[in-house]
């Protein structure tokens, strides 16, 4: 069902506040900024806050999957309370979450058609089984490139009796000697 993690929605009384502490622990700026949700984009994985969300909920993990609607389904049925129905929050963008048996906390579930995460997996459960691959993969090392114009030797003329090079950083105050004829 789950297809891979994908958000987490963090509770922001304070927008500007959370933002800026998200800014400098992350080092980046979010990718998406309005009043009402600000979302940060981390290797792949979004990082989520909500204005205005209730604090006492706590954080909110939001898994991906190829269907909200059969997704809240199976989590009701084996025993999880619904606390936010499926909803389109914009986009196709499907998302729900439930209250985990035992009160232990609050999962989601995101549809995302954009995802590269529903892309890839395109409706197939992470516990479904893998087909063999069907090109064989070597374990020795690829053959080295063949030498290219770089990689040949050039040759120099041989140095007179002491070459000077000046000293650039020094604008030509300094002189080194590069080699002596034997």
């Amino acid at each position: 069902m789950f297809l891979g993690l994908r958000t987490v929605v963090y509770p922001a009384p304070d927008l500007a506040v959370s933002r800026a502490f998200f800014e400098g622990v992350l080092g980046v700026k979010p990718y998406f900024d309005e009043p009402f949700y600000v979302g940060f984009d981390v290797h792949g994985y979004e990082l989520g806050l909500m204005p205005g969300a209730d604090g006492a909920r706590g954080v909110a993990t939001y898994w991906s999957v190829a269907s909200g609607r059969r997704a809240m389904s199976e989590l009701q049925a084996r025993g999880a309370e619904v606390v936010d129905p499926l909803a389109d929050v914009g986009g196709g963008i499907l998302t729900g979450t439930v209250r985990l048996p035992g009160n232990v906390g609050i999962v989601g579930v995101i549809e995302n058609p954009y995802s590269p995460v529903a892309a890839e997996h395109s409706g197939t459960p992470a516990h479904a089984p893998r087909t063999a691959p069907t090109e064989v993969v070597s374990l020795e090392p690829p053959p080295a490139p063949a030498p290219t114009i770089f990689d040949i030797p050039r040759f120099a003329p041989a140095p007179r009796e002491v070459d000077t090079v000046v000293d650039a950083s020094l604008r030509g105050a300094a002189r080194h000697e590069v080699g002596r004829r034997p």
